[in-house]
């Protein structure tokens, strides 16, 4: 017998009694819709005229829980902790070079102080010249000197390392050229002073020169030797310890 279907307003069919048990176990219609057969006057639930036809549902499947997702963190720039150089022993040795440098210079000037002026006697005056242009040399050797061992020294204050390696690299051949220098004036003072020769001189020429002249020779003589070696050494001196501090300062940082 032919069954008509309504359902949300609207009427379906018909259909045979077998297809609507079908599509009732199919969940296709609802026990809850009405249905009539042809031929009747009064529209029932299909949960009524098929009691035993409720829709069977397959069991749901267990549905996985969604994955965790982690919370995105925002990329927060490193930050590098500032790494620091233990300098006290440096503060000490370039102190102590500066201390040495200051000595000298304030030697150097006074014994320059001492020789200035006249003394009245000409002779004297002239023998003295040379010791005059020697304590002028030497005093100004020891201030350069002096002024570099300064900056070595201000340079172990410095206890921050530097970690870009750029400008790290940069100042290290910097500080090491400035190191070769100093070794060079040091060289150069040095072999002046080895290899120094007297210019020749005739006897016969010495004999005939007057005293004014033999006392000037005398001092000239005496000092010449040590007239590069006066300003180089300190001079020297103070840069290769200068390129020195500069090195220790630039050193690479060490990563375990």
């Amino acid at each position: 017998m032919s069954i008509y279907i309504h359902r949300n307003g609207q009427q379906f069919g018909p259909f045979e009694e077998d297809q609507v048990i079908d599509q009732l176990h199919g969940g296709q219609f609802s026990p809850d819709d009405m249905g009539i057969r042809q031929g009747e006057t009064e529209w029932k639930k299909l949960s009524v005229m098929f009691p035993n036809a409720a829709p069977t549902q397959a069991p749901f499947a267990a549905i996985p829980a969604p994955p965790v997702l982690e919370p995105e963190v925002a990329a927060i720039p490193v930050q590098y902790e500032a790494v620091y150089r233990g300098t006290t022993m440096q503060k000490i040795f370039f102190g102590l070079c500066f201390l040495v440098s200051v000595v000298g210079f304030a030697a150097a000037a006074f014994y320059l102080y001492s020789l200035w002026g006249s003394s009245g006697d000409l002779q004297a005056d002239l023998g003295r010249l040379s010791y005059r242009i020697l304590a002028r040399n030497l005093s100004g050797g020891m201030l350069v000197g002096a002024l570099f061992a300064l900056l070595a020294l201000v340079l172990t204050f410095k206890r921050k390392l530097i970690r870009s390696n750029g400008p790290r690299i940069a100042l290290r051949v910097f500080f090491i050229l400035i190191l070769f220098i100093g070794l060079g004036n040091l060289a150069y003072g040095a072999v002046s002073y080895l290899t120094y020769r007297a210019p020749y001189s005739s006897p016969k020429k010495s004999a005939e020169s007057n005293e004014l002249l033999k006392a000037l020779e005398e001092g000239s003589a005496a000092t010449a030797p040590y007239e590069m070696a006066a300003i180089f050494l300190p001079i020297g001196a103070g840069l290769f310890l200068f390129g020195l501090s500069g090195i220790l300062m630039t050193k690479k940082l060490r990563t375990e």
